[in-house]
């Protein structure tokens, strides 16, 4: 590493400070100025060093160590806070870190984590300040379930970083049943309600340190974990202020959403650069179609956004067929994904990608080329005008969907 970093450690136990003091010295290619201090001076000895990394034990007195950690991060958001503590169990760690801490690790120190936590600690205090956004926000959304929504957004994040070797983060914004986490085999340890309790803190060096990093090189920030009560802490600007400031730091912020349309969906939909939406050739989804463009339009989100996809396509006879559906609909569709369910359960039992699965597979293919497509359509075109064919068409769909 050989970059200077400034090192504070605090703690209520001076054996623990020496220990801890020690392993940094023994690693190589650290070069670290440490201060020591116990818990009473604490807050002013990070204010007075301002340091790049802030170290706080806490076992012995934990809640004026959490306590000692939420102070510093309020006063010096820049600083890293590493929490640490013998006892490394996954509440130790949430507390840790939703008291403000952005890395967490056990005692005694293991010299691979340490030099792992600096070399990160590192790598974001090099991040300047996010730019004008410029990257693509792509929002995933299906008016119905069992569309394949969850699996179309992992598979299009892998395809962007590993064939087009574009940047991608993916967001689960299906608070109640999102399933990102499990389709890519990931067990995130922060999640959307640990970003919106520290929401003072948000900045691209936060805000990576709470991403999850997949074998692939994508990154997620997971849904909260099924039946938890914190995702009514989430306000719909929190979610939007996230998303733009992903935008600035990867080429393309895909989410996932759920098919209700909560506070949280709308606001992932109100912030898309591109709207997939995922539908099937079935009465069910088309008149879903229609409902979700007139929501669109309500709030004001243009209809050149939405690029629609047919999904889990067979060419069956017993499928609306597409060509009556674009007279009455006014659909214009982008993409068409085949249905390929050996291979789509085989990748989500598993936690696999699509290519991992089998690379060939048609299903793999067409979403690898739907990533290409949406990334090289700077311009969308699609065109959702009714034309006076359209109006003057009657038929099923005009009685289905007159409503």
């Amino acid at each position: 590493m050989y970059e200077h970093l400034s090192v504070l450690i605090l703690s209520s136990d001076a054996a623990t400070v020496a220990a801890v003091r020690s392993r940094i010295a023994d690693l190589e290619g650290v070069a670290a100025a440490c201060t020591e201090g116990g818990f009473h001076d604490g807050l002013q000895l990070a204010r007075g060093h301002a340091p790049d990394v802030a170290m706080i034990v806490m076992d012995g007195d934990g809640a004026t160590a959490l306590a000692l950690i939420e102070e510093i991060s309020q006063v010096l958001p820049a600083t890293q806070i590493f929490g640490l503590s013998q006892h490394d169990t996954p509440e130790n760690i949430v507390k840790a870190m939703r008291a403000g801490a952005t890395e967490f690790l056990g005692l005694p120190l293991d010299k691979t984590q340490l030099l792992k936590a600096l070399i990160k600690a590192t790598a974001l205090r090099r991040l300047d300040q996010p730019a004008a956004a410029s990257g693509q926000i792509w929002t995933v959304y299906s008016p119905k379930g069992g569309a394949g929504a969850t699996t179309v957004a992992a598979n299009l994040a892998v395809e962007l970083q590993t064939k087009l070797g574009k940047s991608a983060c993916l967001v689960d914004a299906d608070y109640h049943s999102g399933d990102l986490a499990l389709a890519l085999n990931l067990n995130p340890v922060y999640t959307m309600v640990d970003i919106s309790l520290n929401f003072r803190r948000l900045d691209s060096v936060f805000l990576q340190g709470t991403l999850t990093r997949h074998p692939s090189g994508i990154y997620l920030l997971a849904a909260p974990p099924h039946g938890s009560v914190d995702t009514a802490a989430i306000p719909a600007d929190h979610i939007q202020a996230v998303l733009d400031l992903l935008r600035s730091m990867y080429d393309v912020v895909i989410v996932d959403t759920a098919r209700v349309l909560s506070e949280e969906t709308m606001a992932a939909l109100w912030s898309a650069t591109r709207i997939v939406l995922l539908i099937e050739r079935s009465l069910p989804f088309l008149r879903g179609y229609r409902r979700t463009l007139e929501m669109l339009d309500a709030i004001g989100v243009p209809r050149e956004r939405v690029d629609v996809v047919i999904s889990k396509d067979s060419n069956s006879k017993a499928a609306v067929p597409l060509d009556e559906a674009k007279r009455s609909l006014e659909l214009s569709v982008t993409h068409t994904l085949p249905r390929d369910d050996e291979t789509a359960l085989a990748a989500v039992n598993r936690g696999l990608a699509l290519a991992d699965i089998k690379r060939n597979s048609p299903l793999r293919r067409s979403v690898a080329e739907l990533a290409r497509t949406l990334f090289d359509d700077a311009s969308p075109t699609t065109d959702h005008k009714a034309t006076s064919d359209s109006r003057k068409h009657k038929g099923i769909f005009s009685s289905i969907f007159s409503s």
